[in-house]
């Protein structure tokens, strides 16, 4: 080889070299300025920072300064923190609540009962009564006791509330214009359920928010005797039968459950319901406890839990116990996790393929672990959060058509009933898989309670009571069609209906029309068949015209999270715990921020700036507007809410709780270089010390204001 030959190799593997270094530099600068979530240095300041690791269940709360105490809402029941103008709930005035207490007191009659009192919880009632019946270990958990003495003691503590307070509130009501997501809330207790001897449950109408032990028809139900001698029963015989009938006649109500062949059954609240975990469901128990026998996982135990004391605790201790079976059935992180690659542009095909399809029970429950195909991003949780925000949007989209908004008062979404008639119109030539789309939505509704996740969008109120089985009634149109109920009204409460000239047929899409029995379209409405019209109707809207898809969802919802373990919670309390808060307290925000300098300890001048910033920051923080403080979470943590228990609460990727960070650094080249960078993983945001409160105001409007989605944005 000579010498030409040899300079010429050699300066080729230098210039190899040179470029290789060239994109190794490139490629790290585009890693550190990368809005992205495996930021090493953001990983190691996480580590760093010495915090115990703390679960979402083990949260306390609410911390309470001395003398003051929640306030209990006069609609709902719900107990609120003294800082809240509004229930959390329902959104009614602290300032009527307060006003009904005030009456409740003077009138004499109440003796305010403190549940808890000690440093971290200070909760006056404003009725006597309470729920709260703990075992002897201090855990959440309530099992039936044959104990005499053990149902004393819950007995002793079950407080009644008078028949004068109950009209004291009932005026109230009527007094107040009550807005419909009040109403709705004003009847979430209207139906409780009460165990059989044979494990079963049966619907009771009530009129007052928990169920008295001491009750001489309920004691009828739970003692049974020819339920305790047929345990295989299906219905309540004789004159406990006909008490039921007439206890429940009071309102036109009906529920759904999903029967030994998978179908959804259409039942009179005077009917025994199956269990609370049929056995065929091999995934769960009732009480949320894993058995294993051989190579399958089955139920056991579910009939030694007291869902009736469980439903009858405060929502502070139903979520707490819903937590804590949940974490007992979720897939450890460090265990196993379930990887999905989807293309953004075809987000939800991509997903519905990956979730919609078969799965083994713990792949279910498995954490999920999302990654953007052509997309840098490791995720420790903000690529999870963005993933299913967006899937969401396209989810209930009104191009996908899947779902649709209802007519009311508040929008929220319902099962489009007309997608379901084109594909039942279509047979086998249409899309027969379409009802995957509605397996995958049941079970994207699992996977945000066991991921700790939060819809930015409200479910109708009868879809929720879908998701427990709860009874629909006639009033529950209101929250699907305005025009429809109050028609449905007029027709029940007016004579000579054979007027307008109806049939037992309801209008479909076009020129569809749909019989609510053989032959509807030949009947016509009169005063005498009108009732029978009016629940054919109910049970249309409510289920027929959406079950296939409604089934499909329910399915999905139940392989993740057992129905037993939802049925703590009433219909409000779900909705309020799959939405969050609805609205951004600024206050929560700040006192759960940690902040991060920085400056050198020893650099004074430079530290005072950073707490400049830090002060600048909240004020224009509290400036914004809903909106704006919404798209600063969600550029900062991945999500526009937070979830119920508020800022605390925030997480990562592996579950334990995660709190929002500012963490300050050196001002770059202007525009990029001043702009806050998000490392919505860590719920973190960059701060660049600005030198003015203009220079804040500026960049982090501009970051809000820009559509950022993915994880290379420079």
């Amino acid at each position: 080889m000579d010498d030409g030959t040899r300079i010429n190799i050699i300066l080729g593997c230098m210039g190899g070299s040179v470029f290789v270094l060239f994109c190794l530099i490139i490629a790290c600068a585009r890693h550190c300025r990368d809005r992205a979530d495996d930021d090493l240095y953001g990983y190691n300041i996480d580590m760093i920072d010495g915090r115990d690791l703390l679960l979402r269940e083990n949260l306390v709360d609410t911390v309470l300064e001395d003398g003051k105490t929640e306030w209990q809402c006069v609609v709902c029941m719900h107990m609120n923190h003294p800082d809240q103008a509004t229930c959390a709930l329902c959104g009614a005035s602290a300032d009527a609540s307060l006003l009904n207490g005030s009456m409740l007191l003077s009138g004499g009659s109440l003796t305010t009962t403190v549940l808890r009192n000690n440093n971290n919880n200070n909760t006056t009632f404003l009725t006597n009564e309470t729920a709260f019946l703990h075992s002897a270990t201090g855990d959440i958990p309530l099992l039936r006791s044959s104990s005499s003495a053990t149902n004393a003691a819950a007995d002793s503590i079950e407080l009644t509330t008078s028949v004068r307070q109950r009209a004291l509130r009932y005026r109230r009501l009527n007094q107040m214009q009550l807005t419909q997501k009040q109403r709705g809330a004003a009847r979430r207790r209207l139906w409780q359920r009460v165990s059989l001897p044979n494990g079963a449950f049966v619907w009771v109408r009530t009129t007052q928010p928990t169920l008295q032990k001491s009750d001489s028809f309920l004691s009828k139900l739970r003692n049974n005797t020819f339920l305790t001698k047929n345990p295989h029963a299906n219905a309540l015989r004789g004159t406990v039968a006909e008490q039921l009938r007439r206890k429940n006649a009071a309102t036109m109500g009906f529920f759904t459950e999903m029967n030994d062949d998978g179908e959804l059954a259409w039942r009179k609240t005077d009917s025994v319901a199956i269990q609370m975990d049929p056995a065929r469901d091999t995934t769960a128990t009732g009480a949320g406890v894993m058995v294993e026998t051989g190579d399958k996982t089955v139920p056991q135990g579910a009939a030694d839990v007291d869902f009736e004391g469980l439903m009858s605790m405060s929502f502070r201790e139903k979520k707490k116990w819903f937590l804590k079976q949940v974490s007992s059935i979720h897939v450890p992180y460090m265990e196993s996790v379930h990887k999905l690659m989807v293309r953004r542009d075809h987000i939800l095909e991509d997903s519905v393929l990956a979730l919609g399809g078969y799965l083994t029970p713990k792949q279910l429950r498995e954490h999920l672990n999302i990654t953007f195909i052509g997309e840098p991003a490791l995720d420790a949780g903000g690529v999870l959060r963005e993933w299913f925000g967006l899937v969401c949007k396209e989810l209930f989209s009104a191009e996908r058509g899947l779902f649709c908004t209802t007519h009311a008062e508040n929008m929220s979404y319902w099962i489009n009933p007309s997608l379901s008639r084109k594909r039942a119109a279509q047979g086998n030539d249409g899309d027969g898989d379409y009802l995957k789309y509605y397996t995958f939505a049941g079970r994207l509704f699992g996977k945000a309670m066991l991921e700790g996740l939060v819809f930015d969008a409200n479910m109708a109120l009868p879809l929720l009571k879908h998701f427990l089985s709860v009874p629909i009634t006639f009033s529950d149109l209101e929250f699907l069609d305005e025009e429809v109920y109050k028609s449905a009204v007029w027709m029940r409460e007016n004579d000579n209906v054979d007027s307008l000239c109806l049939t037992f047929s309801v209008q479909g899409d076009g020129d569809d029309i749909i019989e609510l029995k053989p032959n509807g379209n030949d009947i016509d409405v009169t005063d005498e068949n009108k009732m029978e019209y009016l629940a054919l109707m109910l049970r249309y809207r409510m289920l027929g015209s959406v079950a296939e898809p409604l089934t499909a969802m329910l399915a999905g919802l139940y392989e993740i999270i057992p129905k037993s373990m939802l049925c703590v919670f009433d219909y409000q309390e779900l909705d309020f715990f799959l939405s969050g808060l609805p609205m951004i307290n600024v206050k929560d925000w700040q006192l759960n921020t940690r902040v991060l300098n920085f400056a050198r300890d020893s650099d004074i001048p430079a530290i005072e700036r950073e707490i400049q910033v830090v002060f600048w920051f909240w004020e224009v923080v509290e400036s914004f507007t809903d909106e704006e403080r919404a798209r600063l979470l969600q550029f900062a943590t991945g999500s526009a809410r937070v979830p119920v228990e508020g800022f605390k609460a925030l997480t990562s990727a592996s579950g334990y709780v995660h709190q929002f960070c500012i963490q300050f650094v050196a001002p770059g080249v202007p525009p990029l270089g001043m702009c806050p960078r998000a490392h919505t993983c860590f719920n973190r945001i960059d701060l660049p010390v600005y030198e003015t409160k203009e220079d804040l105001v500026t960049y982090l409007t501009l970051v809000i204001q820009m559509e950022i989605t993915g994880f290379g944005f420079e």
